[in-house]
């Protein structure tokens, strides 16, 4: 694997939206191997990015049901 240059938080921040918007739009093809090889970034990131947004999620979630 090659080495991967550092990012900074905004390449970050847009990148984890480019990573979030795929996740979800192609539920066939999102394992983080692939994802991995199409955004040229570390599993690691991926999934980071992955639980921050399904924990935002969740926590909309709840604060809407007890209201």
């Amino acid at each position: 694997m090659k080495k991967r240059k550092a990012m900074s938080k905004r390449q970050k921040k847009l990148l984890g939206k480019k990573i979030l918007e795929y996740f979800f739009s192609h539920p066939y093809a999102n394992s983080t191997k692939e994802m991995e090889k199409k955004f040229n970034v570390h599993n690691v990131f991926i999934r980071k990015t992955i639980s921050k947004e399904l924990e935002r999620r969740l926590s909309n979630t709840d604060r809407m049901r007890k209201l």
